[in-house]
Formats: C-alpha cells, structure tokens, sequence
C-alpha cells in the first residue's frame, strides 16, 4: 500500500502543472490560468496624410514632393504616377535660382561685384554716360530691373545650341533697353544671359561648369544637375537647367542651411519695391502680389505687398514645365513639387498646389511630421 500511495504522488507531481491534481478537493481539476490575449497596438497616423492627398487629386498624374527641414533633412519623399526623384527632369525657371546661386557665390568669393557694369567684362558694351546701357549693375541684371524687358522668344539665339552665350548676349545688347536701369522690373532671359556672360569673363570658364564648380560639386548636389540647355557653349542661364528631384532639394538645404552662400541678405532681399512692372507671371499664378529679390520670387499671399510680407520670407522659382522649389525661412523647411508636363498652364497649376500645400505642410511638420 505504501508503494502505491508513492507512485501516485510521484505521478501527480508530474503531471500537476499541465492538469492539476486530486486531495483534499474531492478529486477535481482545476486548469492553468490562460495567457491574456493582446490587442494589436492601434495604427500610426499618418501625419503627411493631408499633403500626399492634395497631390493625389492633383491634375497632373505624374508628380512628386520631396520636403525637408533645417534640421532634419528630408521629411517627406512622395511619388505619384511613374514620376521618380531619381530621374532628370528640364526645369525651365527654376534654373534662376540655380544660377543666381552661382553668381551670387561668385561675389562672396571676390570674383564679381553686385555694383559691377557689364563693359568691365564686355569690350562691346558701351561706356558712354548718355547711353543708359553704362549705367546697368550686376545686382539690377539679378532684379530683372536692368531695363532690358524682351519677351522670353524675341532673340533667336537663346534656343541656339550652335552659337555661344557670349554671341547671345550681345545679341540682347543690340536689341537695347526699353526702360531705365533700375525703373521696371521684367520677367525675361536677357538679364541672367547677360549676367551669365559676365560671369565667364570673370571666372575664366563656360557658365555651364561655373554652376558645378561653385554649387553642384563644391557643395556634392551630384552629377546630374547643370545649366546646359540648349547648350554648354550657350545656355539659358534663366531657363536651361536639368535637375533631380533629389538632387535640387539638396541645394535648397545647403542654402537653408547657409552652405551655399555666407550671407543669404542679397538672395532673400527685395529688389523691386520702387519699380513698376512690365510682366510679372506672378500675378497670374498666385493670389498674392510677388515681388522679386536675386533670381528669385518674394512670395506674398496679400492681394498687395505690405509690411506683412516685407517681414516674411519664403523664396521661390517655378518653371514654366511645373517644377516649384521654394525656401520658407520663417519656419526653416524647404520643398519642391517635380513635375515635368509642356502645357500651358503647367507653372500656374502648380503654383496654385504649391499655396494649397504650404499650410498643410506647415501643420505636418508641427504634429512631428
């Protein structure tokens, strides 16, 4: 009996953790508590859900965005359709910024003056008081208020590959001014061509590896990115730039970041607020009343510039294709709807996505987007 006895409990005490075993309790089982059954963590919010939205319902089916911060480098990567911030795109306008950048660098590095004339570099250029012409600067060149106010197609050679930018800008020097140095601002390609012909006479090398020498390879934008358009020989300084979506955004944080220039006064300053305008596309993309600073926009969401705006500081340069970068400095982020589509009203669409997004990104980046 003692042996049976001592086999049961050998026996139980085996198998007691899995079904209990019997005594006292009149021989009933009782089972293991069960493990508590976990409910999957509730999903992260999407914080840029408002802001790939709106360039879901945008019109153009291939697009994209790219933002970032000062601090925190890019936020946001978005591709819709086939469009790939990889891939090369023309830029149109946006290449005044991209050259703007370059001159502009150019005078912190003692090479140029913005009180420079042209015929310090152009034998050509007239050095005549009575001709206004002798009177142009360099920072007037960069205001579009030099006077000279052609339409984008009235020289043939800006579309050229064939000739050089030296020949095209005295191409526009024939043609002369329409307004006094200073007076007016015109939105057109003379002013950067000419520029830009100053620029290779005072550095000694071809626009096109100006622009690498001074911010794509100083600053490591990357290869792809140039002003070569229709040509190396004779680029479109205002327009002939090629880009990636990647690869722009990382000039606009070397410039947030004050990498691309020591002093952002002259690139964010602006230069026509005493001047009247001859063609300003700004008034038919956007509400507000644009004003602009060094090869690129002041914008303004008031109907007309005031002391609101003067106080504000968000810099852009859409081109003519739909590609708009822009720099709020006010609240450090930067970002730039990619697009390429050759429709008329490409740079007003966008544009229009581009004031549609800025308080959305504004309350992304607040949420901790």
């Amino acid at each position: 009996m003692k042996h049976r006895i001592l086999k049961s409990s050998v026996l139980c005490a085996l198998i007691v953790s899995l079904i209990g075993c019997g005594g006292d309790n009149g021989g009933t089982t009782t089972a293991a508590p069960s493990a508590p059954v976990l409910s999957p963590p509730p999903p992260v919010a999407d914080k840029w859900a408002a802001v790939k939205a709106e360039l879901n319902a945008f019109s153009v089916p291939n697009a994209a965005l790219i933002i970032g911060t000062k601090t925190g480098g890019v936020r946001l990567r978005y591709e819709k359709g086939t469009f790939k911030l990889t891939d090369a795109h023309l830029v149109a306008s946006a290449s005044k910024m991209m050259a703007g950048l370059t001159i502009l660098k150019m005078v912190e590095d003692g090479q140029m003056s913005l009180a420079d004339n042209p015929q310090k570099y152009l034998p050509y250029w007239t050095t005549s008081p009575s001709d206004p012409r002798s009177k142009i600067t360099l920072a007037q060149l960069l205001a579009f208020t030099s006077g000279f106010n052609q339409s984008e197609t009235a020289v043939d050679c800006i579309s050229n590959p064939n000739t050089t930018l030296q020949a095209c800008a005295q191409a526009y020097y024939d043609q002369g001014i329409t307004t006094t140095p200073g007076a007016a601002f015109g939105y057109g390609n003379a002013h950067l061509q000419i520029a830009g012909a100053m620029a290779e006479i005072a550095g000694g090398k071809a626009f096109s590896q100006l622009f690498k020498d001074k911010l794509s390879t100083r600053l490591a934008i990357g290869q792809i990115s140039a002003i070569d358009f229709p040509s190396a020989a004779n680029p479109r300084v205002a327009g002939g730039g090629k880009s990636t979506g990647e690869e722009y955004a990382k000039m606009l944080d070397a410039v947030l970041g004050g990498r691309a220039l020591n002093s952002l006064t002259t690139f964010q300053t602006d230069q026509t607020a005493n001047v009247s305008f001859v063609f300003r596309p700004s008034a038919a993309t956007s509400t507000g009343d644009w004003h602009y600073a060094a090869a690129s926009w002041r914008e303004c969401d008031a109907p007309l510039w005031n002391a609101s705006c003067a106080a504000s500081f968000t810099i852009s340069s859409p081109g003519k294709f739909g590609w708009t970068p822009w720099i709020d400095f006010d609240n450090n982020y930067y970002a730039i709807i990619a697009m390429e589509e050759n429709k008329l009203d490409s740079s007003a669409i966008s544009v229009a996505l581009e004031q549609r997004l800025q308080p959305l990104i504004l309350a992304a980046l607040a949420a901790g987007g």
